[in-house]
């Protein structure tokens, strides 16, 4: 939704955003067919990596002092979270699929996190 938002808004301004980013932000990379034809398709981008990114961008024009604490609680819930959902969409083994209380937990404050009035909290601390 952050994507959207800020691709609808785009400043106009040059150089704010170079093609790259807003290649990005489109989740777009690019190849060439046999033919030596562009062909455009969809650029996978790892969960964490995309969050950061697009609070990055998102953030740029509003408020350019933003950063993101990757060594607190709510990050690092949130790391465990995405281990977990991949742990359960990838199953090596009928283990893999069964869901732990710190799964649940980690997710709760996952939520938390990304809820505007919680940007940066998680169990009280700050991320």
């Amino acid at each position: 939704m952050l994507k959207t938002q800020l691709l609808d808004g785009l400043p106009i301004e040059e150089g704010t955003y170079s093609l790259a980013e807003i290649a990005l932000l489109r989740e777009e990379g690019y190849q060439l067919d046999n033919r030596g034809n562009t062909v455009v398709r969809t650029q996978f981008l790892r969960a964490a990596d995309n969050l950061l990114f697009t609070w990055k961008m998102y953030f740029r024009g509003i408020l350019p002092e933003f950063a993101v604490d990757l060594s607190g609680s709510g990050w690092n819930s949130f790391m465990l979270s995405a281990l977990s959902a991949n742990r359960i969409t990838h199953p090596r083994s009928s283990s893999d699929l069964e869901l732990t209380d710190d799964d649940v937990k980690g997710s709760t404050c996952c939520v938390q996190l990304g809820h505007s009035d919680n940007m940066g909290k998680c169990g009280g601390q700050r991320y």
